[in-house]
């Protein structure tokens, strides 16, 4: 059975037992002293967790704690009594009463699912198949561990699923079907190791080393029976040192190492003092001594064992089955050539054999061990899934951070461009605005300074003597300079469209070149109210700066201007019938140019010396 780890693992045993005593006499004596007051929540759950810590080596304390618990506890179909029954149950199994044992836990599995305690009852359930089991109906044992193995859920309650599987791999090896019963042995050790439980790893390893002892795999037995043993006698678990040294006496008999065996049959013998004799500890090393006896010729004394454990009580909680224990005591008494006896036990032995595997059972355990390997296969198909799934899961979310980092990684990029964009526009804009300040200076000297000296030179050579080639060359020069003080001057455009600010600058460049000709094609239905100030302004020092240009380098007699828009942009054309082969210089102003096209995000094609200059703004 799947019993509770011992708190005095480090103790001697003497102080074990004083400790043990004291905790038992203590625990009555609180009982006894709150019975009419009535115990704490707190105080039943210590007082079933002491039950349970004394099953292995005081069972009979056990059932005296359970038996106060029950005639004082005020709620006796709850969770917590169900718990209490079954540690009952446990504590006469391991006493050997297997008709209590049965009892209370019959009963522990009824509490358990009407209160609806799911891990009690997949306990309650796989510890009556062991009663079952012990008690010579495999049948009903293994009914039961199907129906707790059906009610574990994948992946939990790992200790319970491998006490299950190590009860399960024994009912299969005591039916003489091996290779299955090695299957659940190692699914048994797995799910211990799984789980870390002390208790199950020592439980599943030894039950599991003497399966393969019966397979013939002797070193793989040995190596799972010692690791149990080792950690039993670490630990200070002697129920299990006890059932460890059965399968390695077992094992070195097997190998004709009889003077290994007499060793640890030595060892078991003091350990079995510690347990009554017809409890499950004492009657497994009853078994376990009977076997070495017959293996070393000592044919009557082991009869004798074998008489008192058939005499012990008529359900004795034997782990060898009834049949087997009829058919050694059979070539036992065939050994001393007492044939008549050997008659008798063998005729036993059969009958017993029918009763334990008919053809029925046998049929149950091939149709359990079926759907078994078939919920295994099932089980790892749909982890298998699972695993597909959360593969999936995070391949999504890892490509999820990926494009969100890309989307981030993009709108920094965009943000950062934008920012030097506009950084590049603001320094261009502060420039063209120096620029302005600079050329207004430059038009109010050029007016108010060289235009008023040139007219005063002219009027100098108004006299007799000049001649008139003369005069008209000062004409032009003052001419000249009264057109580039208008085009240094900042014009005034507030208030005004695009097509009249063009038309003003158009009337003021008809009176400085009037051997010029100038047309503005405006089409006055697209609302020109609407261009913003920024961009008049930008079109109008761009124009003048071309048509200056043009002027200068191409001397054209017309000049024509057409402006255009629609929803998606507004265009600007230029074009004069002058040399289409100048070349304008590359000073300060095609810079200005260029700078006003990039503050207005505008393209130009025909720059800089074309007769067709095209300006498209979005």
């Amino acid at each position: 059975m799947k019993m509770t780890k011992l708190m005095t693992m480090t103790l001697t045993k003497t102080t074990k037992r004083l400790l043990l005593l004291g905790l038992v006499l203590a625990f009555l004596w609180g009982c006894q002293s709150t019975r009419e007051s009535g115990p704490e929540d707190n105080d039943w759950e210590k007082m079933v967790a002491t039950a349970d810590s004394l099953i292995d080596l005081r069972p009979d304390s056990t059932l005296v704690l359970c038996r106060q618990f029950f005639d004082s506890y005020p709620h006796p179909a709850d969770s917590l009594y169900a718990r209490a029954k079954l540690i009952e149950g446990n504590a006469y199994f391991s006493l050997g009463d297997l008709e209590e044992a049965v009892s209370s836990m019959a009963k522990a599995r009824d509490l358990a699912k009407a209160c609806g305690d799911q891990y009690a009852l997949i306990n309650a359930t796989s510890d009556l198949g062991v009663a079952m089991r012990v008690s010579q109906h495999p049948d009903s044992a293994l009914s039961l561990y199907n129906e707790a193995l059906g009610m574990i859920p994948q992946g939990e309650y790992l200790d319970e699923r491998a006490h299950l599987l190590t009860s399960i791999a024994i009912l299969y090896a005591n039916t003489g079907r091996l290779d299955e019963s090695r299957e659940y042995a190692d699914l048994a050790v797995t799910a211990a190791n799984d789980c870390g439980d002390m208790d199950m790893i020592m439980y599943a390893s030894s039950q599991a080393g003497a399966i393969y002892n019966l397979i013939g795999d002797r070193d793989k037995g040995l190596q799972l029976t010692r690791l149990a043993a080792a950690m039993a006698r670490k630990n200070s678990f002697p129920r299990y040192e006890l059932k460890a040294l059965g399968h390695m006496i077992d094992l070195h008999l097997r190998d004709g190492q009889r003077d290994s065996a007499l060793f640890y049959l030595s060892r078991g013998e003091e350990l079995a003092k510690h347990f009554p004799r017809n409890s499950v500890e004492g009657l497994g090393f009853l078994e376990e001594k009977y076997v070495v006896l017959s293996t070393l010729g000592r044919y009557r004394e082991s009869i004798a064992v074998q008489r008192l454990l058939l005499s012990l009580s008529a359900d004795a909680a034997t782990f060898m089955p009834h049949d087997k224990l009829w058919l050694r005591m059979a070539r036992n008494y065939q050994a001393l050539g007492r044939g008549d006896s050997a008659a008798l036990c063998y005729e036993r032995a059969i009958e017993v054999a029918d009763s334990l595997r008919g053809e029925e059972t046998d049929s149950q355990l091939s149709e359990f061990y079926a759907r078994f390997k078939t919920s295994e296969k099932e089980l790892a198909l749909a982890n298998l899934e699972r695993q597909k799934a959360r593969t999936d899961m995070w391949l999504s979310i890892w490509i999820g951070v990926a494009l969100v980092c890309l989307m981030l990684a993009a709108v920094a990029w965009m943000y950062l461009r934008n920012r030097r964009r506009g950084e590049r526009l603001r320094l261009i804009q502060s420039r063209l605005e120096g620029v302005e300040q600079e050329r207004g200076r430059l038009a109010r000297e050029l007016h108010d300074g060289v235009c008023n000296d040139l007219y005063g030179v002219e009027l100098l050579l108004q006299s007799p003597t000049p001649t008139e080639s003369l005069l008209q060359d000062v004409e032009r020069i003052r001419g000249d300079v009264r057109r580039i003080s208008h085009e240094l001057m900042p014009p005034s455009l507030e208030g005004l469209t695009l097509p009249q600010a063009f038309e003003e600058m158009l009337d003021k460049l008809r009176h400085a070149s009037p051997s010029t000709f100038f047309s503005l094609e405006v089409d006055p239905e697209q609302g020109w109210a609407s261009v913003p100030e920024r961009v008049t302004y930008g079109l109008y020092r761009i124009t003048q700066e071309l048509i200056g240009n043009m002027l200068r380098h191409a001397r054209p007699t017309s000049i024509d201007i057409k402006v255009a828009r629609d929803n998606q942009k507004l265009t600007l054309s230029l074009s004069h019938d002058g040399a289409s082969d100048s070349t304008p210089g590359r000073g300060i102003g095609l810079e200005s140019v260029n700078e006003r096209l990039a503050a207005l995000n505008a393209t130009a094609t025909g720059l800089p010396s074309s007769p067709e200059i095209t300006i498209s703004i979005p």
